[in-house]
This record gives structure tokens, C-alpha cells and sequence, in this order.
């Protein structure tokens, strides 16, 4: 089962002042700022808003550059409030699309900000961005600081956003170590918090977490439960990803329970995913998979057939000649 990182919702820099988790639109107002070029900050919010546009629209690669242009030109204009905000939003994208390395640094760098501006939003969103990549490359020590200041800054602030992700970031900490009732603990603690934000992001993302903790116990039917949950969720997000992750681990527990058509059923969704994104590589595994299911756990093997057929013409389409060879190679067993 794969492990979902923490890269949704992370930023509580973006969730605004409060604790209510209400999105800020556009940049907070400067402090002091350089008046002398107006079409300049014009440009500037402009590059920001389409580096978040694209960020929405599942284009990361494409939006940092544009949240990069618009950050250099409001440290150009002294604008220091201005260019956090940026920051939290570049972190944001970073996580979505995996830099962490960058994610890393640009936490680093809203820390900066937020100590000199006396910000706590962007004080405590750099926290939680600066744990993520310690936790992904299990720097235990570097995490723990983190993490730790990120939990006190949220409940000294009473900020509902922040204390979630970090208690989130912690139970995956314990999951990695093998903790699983601890990381469990953590995340029943976290997942209130999102509640009155109405954060269906946030909790689609917790409710993978804690899913994949409560398959690691064989708890079943709580497991199905919290997939069920994040699956819903993700479909009515449009988050293909939560979507996929969900069905993954709806087919682990079904499996484990001999519901082998609900099993299938949720196959077929992930081949649909795959190829919602033109991705006919996956398309094919998933329905190989499909297709071993049938034969070996319904024995069924007409649609077995059908099912490798179908995984032999993606991966022919994909020109992967891995993924043709193995399913080439299921498809023979039926003719043995």
C-alpha cells in the first residue's frame, strides 16, 4: 500500500488570519511598499494569481515559474508581506508536485519572513512546510523541531489548520516507524480540527492516512470505511489522485474479505483514472491485475481473457514493451 504524502491543505499561511480556514484570494495589504511602479505590482499580482490558477488545475511545473516571476518583483517593490504570502503559495505548489527539496528551503525562507514581519499564519505555515521534507527523507530530529513548534504556534493561536496538518505530519512519522496505533491516535486527534473548516481536502487526505494505519492492524471493516470516505470525498473534489489512492485501498480490504466484484468493480474505476489522464502504461497494469483477479480468485477465465486482451492493447498504444510483454504472457496461461 502506498503512502500518501502530506502535501494537500499544508499551507496555513493560505488559510488566512483565522481559525476558520477561509481561503485569502489575493495577497494582504503591504505594510510599507515602493509606490513608485504600480503597473509593477499590476504584473506582479497577475503572475501570482495564473501560478495559482495552474497550480488548481493540476499544472504545478507550469505555475512555479509564474509564482517565482511574482515573488521577485515584490521583494523589487519592498514588499515584504506580500512576497510571504508568495512563498506560501510556491511551498504549496511544491508539495503538490513533490519538490521537496525546494519545499524545504522555501519554508525556510517564510520563516525569515514571518519572524520578521512578527506573522504567526506565515510562522506556522513554515513550520509544517520545513516538516514535510524532513519527514519524507526521515530526518527524525529536524521533523520533531518542526513538527513541535508548528503544534504549539496552532494552539497558541487556536488554529484549526495548522494543528491538523502537523498532527497528520506526526502520525506519519509513527506509520514509517511501524507505530501504527500511535499514528492512529494522531490522526483521530487531527481529523476534528477539520471539521468546522469544512476542509473536505484535508480530511479526504487524513482519511487515506488512517486507512492505510488501520489495514497495516487488519482492521477491516474500518479501513473500508475511511477509504469509502476519502473516495466520496475525492470524487466530489475532482482530485483524480485521492480518488485512485482511495480505490487502492478499497481493493486491499476487499480482497481480504473475498469481495472479489466489488474488487473488480474498483479495478475498472482505476483504469478509468488512468486513462482519464492519458496514462495507457497504468491502464494496462491496472487491468492485468484485473485480469488476475478473475482467473485465480473468480475463476472466471472468459473474463480474464477479455481483461489481459484489454491490457495487451494499452500497453501496445503506450509502446511499453514491459507492460506488453507481461501481459502478453498472462494472456497465454489461459491457453495452457
Amino acid at each position: 500500500m502506498r503512502t500518501v504524502w502530506m502535501v494537500w491543505a499544508a499551507t496555513a499561511w493560505l488559510a488566512g488570519a483565522g481559525a476558520t480556514g477561509a481561503e485569502m484570494t489575493s495577497p494582504p495589504k503591504p505594510r510599507t511598499v515602493e509606490t513608485a511602479n504600480p503597473s509593477q505590482r499590476a504584473i506582479a499580482d497577475r503572475l501570482l494569481g495564473t501560478g495559482r490558477r495552474l497550480a488548481q488545475q493540476g499544472e504545478p511545473r507550469a505555475a512555479i515559474p509564474q509564482v517565482q516571476r511574482a515573488i521577485a518583483l515584490y521583494r523589487q517593490l519592498r514588499d515584504d508581506r506580500a512576497a510571504a504570502y508568495g512563498l506560501g503559495v510556491l511551498a504549496e505548489i511544491q508539495g503538490q508536485s513533490q519538490r521537496l527539496s525546494d519545499l524545504a528551503d522555501t519554508g525556510r525562507q517564510l520563516r525569515a519572513y514571518g519572524n520578521t514581519l512578527g506573522e504567526p499564519i506565515a510562522q506556522m505555515a513554515a513550520e509544517n512546510h520545513i516538516a514535510l521534507p524532513a519527514l519524507m527523507s526521515g530526518e527524525q530530529e529536524l521533523f520533531a523541531t518542526a513538527n513541535q513548534r508548528a503544534q504549539t504556534l496552532g494552539k497558541g493561536y487556536s488554529h484549526n489548520l495548522t494543528q491538523a496538518v502537523a498532527l497528520d505530519q506526526q502520525g506519519q512519522m509513527h506509520a514509517k516507524g511501524g507505530e501504527t496505533t500511535a499514528a492512529i491516535a494522531r490522526y483521530n486527534t487531527g481529523l476534528p480540527f477539520r471539521y468546522p473548516l469544512r476542509d473536505r481536502l484535508g480530511e479526504a487526505n487524513t482519511r487515506l492516512l488512517r486507512g492505510e494505519a488501520l489495514t497495516a492492524q487488519t482492521e477491516t471493516r474500518a479501513a473500508l470505511a475511511d477509504y469509502g470516505i476519502a473516495r466520496v470525498l475525492a470524487i466530489h473534489l475532482n482530485r483524480s489522485d485521492l480518488r485512485d489512492g482511495a480505490a487502492a485501498g478499497l481493493i486491499a480490504n476487499y480482497r481480504e474479505t473475498g469481495n472479489f466484484w466489488r474488487a473488480a468493480e474498483l479495478y475498472q474505476d482505476r483504469t478509468g483514472i488512468a486513462l482519464e489522464t492519458q496514462d495507457l502504461a497504468t491502464a494496462a497494469r491496472w487491468q492485468r491485475d484485473l485480469g488476475d483477479l478473475y482467473q485465480h480468485d473468480l475463476k472466471d477465465r472468459e473474463r480474464a481473457r477479455l481483461a489481459y486482451e484489454t491490457a495487451l492493447e494499452f500497453a501496445r498504444l503506450a509502446r511499453n514493451d514491459l507492460e506488453v510483454r507481461e501481459s502478453w504472457l498472462r494472456w497465454q496461461t489461459l491457453g495452457e
